[in-house]
Parts: structure tokens; C-alpha cells; sequence
């Protein structure tokens, strides 16, 4: 029998227990189901209690996919139903993950689900476009920073599209540095200023395992870059991903942190986004003789920025020489804004508008 359990995007609307009975029938009769998957329908609190108290008999779970469940549900209600849910799988031995992500969760859902952190075998927690803000941040701070919370085994934090701006980020960077085996980290999209970015990086300088950091769409300006500069040589070893798309660091940001990038290993580099930074065409010629030796890089992303046509093709011929295609590594790059100036073509353009001018 299959170990998953799925009834994602049915976009359907569950009000009562029967509506849910058929759910309930097969988390009941089901063997060594280690992942439900309940997205992309609407649950009242009534409809998830019956689901939670089938899900207490999942000896086995390890994965539970709650995304995009209470579209229409009054905000209210959002936590009450998560915690039922949580309350039903914390005590599984195996329980690793658990996706939040798209639904109204705040603070008090935030606060409904945290307890989770204090077991060490629960390693996810997605809580993207959550709308939790900083005082939801501060619940996970407050719980990550309580003496009786040890031995935290979360390796995966995704808190992308949560308004957390400045404050939150400066809270961020009170609970960071205590989750020593992160691996993964997302704060995109949060329009977090420099100060705020400033407490991230410089919370994560101890973190040993730090595989994949999504800072995209937040303000780093010359404040932040410099903080992320000196966090860079600690993650030589470990970083796979690195995602600084829209991150406002201007061309010298960039200089700065392809130099630094130039100065370690990362060998293990797959990722890297610095698309929309406005960095320029000699720029990208130190960001190819980076790449040179980076025999694991699969994705680039450049779009945004002002790089000619020869700065272009410098980095494409690294690339060929790694043995990959350009067209499979680098992104789309519609968005470039530099525009190489052929003086031979100009001069025929204005001949063709001159030959049709009358007199």
C-alpha cells in the first residue's frame, strides 16, 4: 500500500465530519502512511478535528502537508485547527515536517505549533506567506531562546513573505545562532533593511552546517553586503545555495561578494542569484573567473543586471568549459538592460531615416 495520502488541490470545501469521513476512512485503513498531504481544500475546525484524531493512530508519519487549508475560514480558527493537528502527531518517534505555508497562521497559530521545535527528530517547519510579522518571529525566538528548549534538530526554517521588514529581522537574529544543525534557511520577500539583515548574517557566522540561504527580495545596501561579506568564509565548505536576487547591493555589493566568494573553496556551489542588483559588465568578468572551477554549478541567475554582450560570452565560456550547456545554466535574461552600441548598424539606421525625409 501506498505510504502516501494525498487530497491535494481538490480545491474542495470541508464544513462537517462526514465531509471529511472519506479522508478519516483512509488515514484509518492505511499501513505505514509516513506522509498526508491535506492542501489546496478549506477545513472547518470541526472537519480537522475529526482528521486529527485519525492522525493520532499514524504511528509511522513523518511528513504532514497542510498548505493552503483555510482559504474563506475565519482567522480565528486558523490556529485552533493547527494545534488539534499538532497535538495529534508530536509524539511520533519519526515526525520531521510540517508545511504551514499559504494559510493566515500569525503569531497565535505560530504560537500553536512551536512546541514542535522541542523534539529533537522534527528537522522542517515551512512557514512561508504565513502573515506571522515579527511578533511571530519573536514566539519562535522566545521558544528557540527558553532553557528547557535543548538539543534543537531543526534543519529547515522557511519564513519567505511574511512582512517581518526591519524589526523582525533584528529578531531573526536573536534565535539563529542557537539552531546549530540548520541547513536551510528562507526569508525572501520580507523587505528586511540593512539592520536587520546586519543581525541575520551576523548571527549565522557559528552555524557549521548551513547548506542554502534565500535572501532574496530583501534591502541589503553597503551595510548589509558587509555583514554578509564576513559571514561568507564560514560557509565555504557547506554552501550549495545562495540566492541574493533583488537584494539591492548595487555593483560595488557585488564586487565585494564575488571578491570574497573568489577568496574560499565553495566547491559545492549549485546555486547562485544575484539577478536585479544593477551589477555592471567588468563586474561580471570577476563573477567568470569565479566560476572557472565551480565543476558543481547547475543554475545562475543574471537577469536584471547591465552586462554587455562580451562579459556575456566570457561567462558562457566558462561555463562550456565546466562541460555544461549555458542555455540549461543560466536563466532567463530578457530583463538585462545594457545594450552593446554597433556603430555600423546606427549609422545605417540613420541613413534610412535621412533617405525618407522630403524637402
Amino acid at each position: 500500500m501506498s505510504e502516501e495520502i494525498s487530497w491535494k488541490g481538490k480545491c474542495k470545501k470541508f464544513d462537517t465530519k462526514e465531509d471529511v469521513s472519506e479522508i478519516v476512512d483512509a488515514l484509518n485503513n492505511g499501513e505505514n502512511i509516513k506522509k498526508v498531504i491535506l492542501g489546496g481544500n478549506t477545513y472547518s475546525v470541526e472537519a480537522v478535528e475529526s482528521i486529527a484524531e485519525a492522525l493520532k493512530g499514524l504511528d509511522q508519519i513523518e511528513v504532514l502537508d497542510c498548505n493552503d487549508m483555510f482559504t474563506t475560514r475565519k482567522k480565528d480558527s486558523v490556529p485552533v485547527a493547527i494545534g488539534l493537528m499538532k497535538d495529534a502527531i508530536e509524539d511520533k518517534a519519526n515526525f520531521r515536517e510540517m508545511d504551514l505555508s499559504d494559510n493566515a497562521v500569525g503569531a497565535p497559530g505560530t504560537k500553536a505549533v512551536i512546541d514542535l521545535l522541542e523534539r529533537n527528530n522534527f528537522k522542517n517547519l515551512n512557514l512561508n506567506n504565513c502573515g506571522i510579522g515579527p511578533s511571530g518571529v519573536q514566539v519562535i525566538s522566545d521558544k528557540v531562546n527558553n532553557e528547557a528548549c535543548e538539543n534543537i534538530g531543526l534543519s529547515c526554517l522557511k519564513v519567505g513573505r511574511n512582512r517581518l521588514q526591519e524589526e523582525g529581522g533584528i529578531i531573526l537574529g536573536t534565535l539563529l545562532g542557537k539552531l546549530e544543525n540548520l541547513e536551510e534557511f528562507h526569508v525572501h520577500g520580507n523587505s528586511i533593511k540593512p539592520k536587520g539583515m546586519v543581525a541575520i548574517c551576523e548571527s549565522m557566522k557559528n552555524l557549521k552546517k548551513l547548506k542554502i540561504l534565500n535572501f532574496n527580495d530583501n534591502s541589503f545596501k553597503e551595510e548589509g553586503t558587509d555583514a554578509l561579506v564576513a559571514l561568507l568564509p564560514s560557509l565555504s565548505d557547506t554552501l550549495e545555495h545562495l540566492d541574493l536576487g533583488d537584494c539591492l547591493l548595487d555593483n560595488e555589493g557585488c564586487v565585494k561578494i564575488i571578491n570574497e566568494l573568489s577568496k574560499h573553496d565553495f566547491t559545492n556551489l549549485k546555486h547562485l542569484d544575484l539577478s536585479y542588483n544593477e551589477m555592471e559588465s567588468e563586474t561580471a568578468v570577476l563573477l567568470a573567473n569565479f566560476i572557472e572551477n565551480k565543476s558543481n554549478l547547475l543554475n545562475l541567475e543574471l537577469n536584471g543586471n547591465l552586462i554587455n554582450n562580451d562579459s556575456f560570452e566570457a561567462i558562457k565560456s566558462k561555463i562550456i568549459s565546466l562541460g555544461f550547456d549555458p542555455e540549461e545554466v543560466i536563466g532567463d535574461m530578457s530583463d538585462n538592460e545594457f545594450e552593446e552600441f554597433d556603430e555600423e548598424d546606427d549609422i545605417n539606421d540613420l541613413i534610412d531615416q535621412t533617405d525618407n525625409i522630403s524637402i
